[in-house]
């Protein structure tokens, strides 16, 4: 399950797989969530695996 959050702070969106993933598929993950979003210049992504947010 993905889970993805924004952190107006610091202007961050944070993708959280609960399952672990291959590194080809966390890369296709990561292009395709910053198509999706269309990060601004001064926003960040950041793709953990393995991991669940709250």
């Amino acid at each position: 399950m993905l889970k993805v959050k924004y952190i107006v702070a610091n202007k961050t969106w944070v993708v959280a797989s609960s399952m672990p993933l291959s590194k080809d598929i966390r890369t296709k993950l990561q292009e395709e969530m910053k198509r999706e979003i269309q990060l601004n210049d001064d926003e960040r992504l950041i793709v953990l695996n393995g991991a669940d947010i709250i």
